[in-house]
């Protein structure tokens, strides 16, 4: 009987032990089926005949995310795949750096493989930043897609968590502000032209050529300005010295990521993002802008700064009710839809707003009937 009990503690733990081992075999065996499904995946990624058989591979590497932290490497040579089916004569390749981010059959590998990057998360970190310095305009996009994707994850952390993620990203900071300012066509000097198409492209840092083919296409220097929005360590003194580039689409892009990134840092550029609801393409250009600040809604120089101080906020506002009775219009109307976007923080401001109802301008008139109502509903 004693005996018995003394055994009874001993074979508790052996009972134990073995139930730990065959749950550590389980697993083993789960891991060794996750790595032959990546590896799998990967030799389709590498090898597949056809742009979609290399892209569904991608798509499937996405759904692993984490688990497929192996195929990093092959996801980023794939963003540069040219998506065109083995047996496409090599003369039928689009030129080196040739890029368009238009979503479609063209870049769907490229696409499917940031997606991918994204997924996996922290560990793609290291070489998308590495990616971005490829001579190939659309790599360097695709890279900068993937690291936006990533610091969008920041905003469903706890402000610990999330400042440790942004530091992560926060060494890709040089390099996509360079992309900013290089990887697009140049877009004229302050309120000249109107809708006129951007002028002849400036050639990318690193190489390569620019598709502009219209609206549908999004430029590397717009991907770029997408992640630096979302990284925002150290990207609030640079964005703002771009405000004064001499081409316009820079000024655009250094302000759209200036209304992005979160209110308290934004606040260092009031002062200078007042100034710029001044700076639009010219009296040519009639739009009714947004009232909030989601990406890509605004498409002025203007119209983003007044989205960065709608979300800067109460500090925002004595300048802003200044700006409202500014001569020029664009000026007003800008003025006024960062009012708007307050909501009721700007009730102090609704004087000045109602004046505006009765304004010469049409488009300032429209502006201030749609503050009102987003100030009155607490928007």
């Amino acid at each position: 009987m004693v005996m018995m009990m003394r055994n009874g503690p001993n074979l508790t733990r052996v009972a134990a032990a073995v139930v730990a081992a065959a749950l550590i075999a389980v697993g083993a065996i789960r891991t060794s089926r996750a790595d032959d499904e990546v590896a799998a995946l990967v030799t389709r990624l590498e090898e597949g005949k056809t742009g979609k058989e290399r892209a569904d591979a991608a798509d499937a590497l996405a759904k692993l995310g984490s688990k497929a932290e192996a195929a990093v490497p092959a996801l980023v040579v794939a963003l540069g795949d040219d998506d065109l089916d083995a047996a496409t004569p090599p003369g039928a390749k689009r030129a080196p750096g040739t890029v368009t981010f238009g979503g479609g059959a063209d870049d769907a590998v490229a696409r499917s493989a940031a997606w991918a990057l994204a997924r996996i998360g922290e560990p793609s970190i290291g070489p998308l930043i590495v990616a971005l310095g490829a001579d190939e305009a659309g790599v360097r996009g695709q890279a900068a897609f993937a690291l936006a994707r990533i610091g969008e994850g920041a905003a469903d952390l706890d402000p610990a968590a999330a400042r440790v993620l942004r530091g992560k990203l926060s060494p890709a900071v040089p390099t996509l502000l360079g992309i900013l300012e290089n990887d697009a066509p140049r877009e004229g000097a302050l309120n000249e032209g109107g809708d006129d198409p951007p002028s002849s492209p400036k050639p990318p840092a690193g190489g390569g050529t620019l598709a502009f083919d219209g609206p549908t296409v999004t430029h590397a220097a717009d991907e770029a300005a997408d992640a630096l929005g979302t990284i925002a360590i150290g990207v609030v003194g640079p964005a703002t010295k771009l405000l004064d580039h001499d081409d316009r689409g820079v000024r655009r892009r250094a302000a759209s990521v200036l209304a992005r990134v979160p209110a308290p840092a934004a606040a260092a550029s009031l002062k200078r993002l007042l100034e710029a609801l001044a700076d639009h393409p010219g009296p040519k250009v009639k739009q009714r802008p947004a009232l909030t600040g989601e990406r890509r809604a605004p498409k002025t120089v203007g119209s983003f700064a007044a989205a960065a101080l709608a979300r800067i906020g109460a500090p925002a506002i004595p300048g802003l009710i200044e700006r409202a009775g500014d001569e020029d219009a664009a000026t007003r109307q800008n003025a006024v839809t960062a009012l708007g976007g307050m909501g009721k923080l700007a009730g102090r401001a609704i004087p000045i707003v109602e004046s505006l109802l009765e304004d010469p301008d049409e488009q300032v008139r429209l502006a201030a009937s749609d503050a009102i109502r987003a100030i009155e509903r607490g928007r």
